[in-house]
C-alpha cells in the first residue's frame, strides 16, 4: 500500500511541481531546467510532510529534523537526476514541447525519489496507526 500512498502523494506534487514549473518557463521565458528546479524545489517541501505522516508513517508520526534532512538530501539527487533528463531532452526535443520534457523529467525522477525514500529516509517505518 506504501507504494500506492507515495504514488498519490508524488502525483500531487508532480501537478503542482509541473504546473509551477510550465508557467514560470512560458510566462516569464526563465530557462526550463531553474523553472524545474523552483517547481520541484515548492511541490518537495509539501511531499516531505505528507510522506512522513502519511506515506510512510510511525508510531509517532511526528516530522523529524533527521529524516527532513535526508530528505533534503534526496531531493537534491532527485532534482540532479530530473535536471539531467530535462537537459538532455531539451537538447534533442524543440522547446515548444516544454510540458512534454517536463513530464519527462518528473517520471524519471519519481523510481528516483521512490527508491531512495523508501530504502534510505524512511527505512523501518511501520504502519501501526491503523494506516493500510
Amino acid at each position: 500500500m506504501e507504494l500506492i500512498r507515495f504514488f498519490f502523494v508524488s502525483v500531487g506534487g508532480v501537478v503542482i511541481d509541473i504546473a509551477i514549473a510550465y508557467a514560470i518557463a512560458t510566462m516569464l521565458g526563465t530557462p526550463l531546467w531553474i523553472a524545474a528546479a523552483v517547481g520541484f524545489s515548492v511541490a518537495a517541501c509539501g511531499n516531505y510532510i505528507l510522506h512522513e505522516v502519511w506515506t510512510f508513517p510511525r508510531d509517532a508520526s511526528l516530522l523529524s529534523v533527521k529524516r527532513a534532512l535526508y530528505y533534503l538530501i534526496t531531493s537534491g539527487v532527485t532534482l540532479s537526476s530530473r535536471l539531467v533528463v530535462i537537459v538532455g531532452l531539451n537538447a534533442w526535443i524543440s522547446l515548444d514541447h516544454a510540458l512534454l520534457i517536463l513530464i519527462g523529467g518528473a517520471a524519471v525522477s519519481f523510481f528516483v525519489n521512490y527508491t531512495i525514500s523508501k530504502f534510505l529516509i524512511f527505512s523501518g517505518c511501520t504502519e501501526s496507526k491503523g494506516h493500510s
